[in-house]
């Protein structure tokens, strides 16, 4: 996981036809991107380049391990932001919103930070 730490990013997924790459958002100081890949494993489903000279500060797994383990309610947090990313990124390509779907998806990503990160 990447959190910018100066400059900005953009992130980039591909459009609907599958052909174009187009911005759905840009991130600034203090934003972060990669959470998906950290907390669950799973791949990457948009690229992020950089619109500026950029200083990213990089978390790794075991990091953000010793950080759950003190503080195991951010794993609901972190779901959370990760679900309403998700349905954002529905929405913007193409697809139909999953506004509802929000409480389910953050549910599901919890049981996967907790089975990825090991914790109860």
């Amino acid at each position: 996981m990447y959190i910018v730490r100066s400059g900005q990013v953009a992130v980039m997924m591909t459009d609907g036809s599958g052909a174009q790459k187009r911005e759905v958002a840009a991130l600034g100081p203090g934003k972060f991107f990669g959470e998906m890949a950290l907390m669950t494993g799973e791949p990457r489903t948009a690229d992020v380049v950089a619109k500026t000279d950029a200083e990213l500060l990089v978390i790794t797994h075991g990091a953000f391990q010793a950080t759950l383990a003190a503080h195991p309610e951010l794993a609901e947090t972190v779901s959370r932001v990760i679900a309403e990313r998700q349905a954002k990124l529905t929405e913007v390509s193409s697809k139909a919103p999953e506004k509802e779907a929000i409480e389910e998806r953050t549910s599901v990503l919890l049981g996967k930070i907790k089975s990825f990160f090991s914790i109860t």
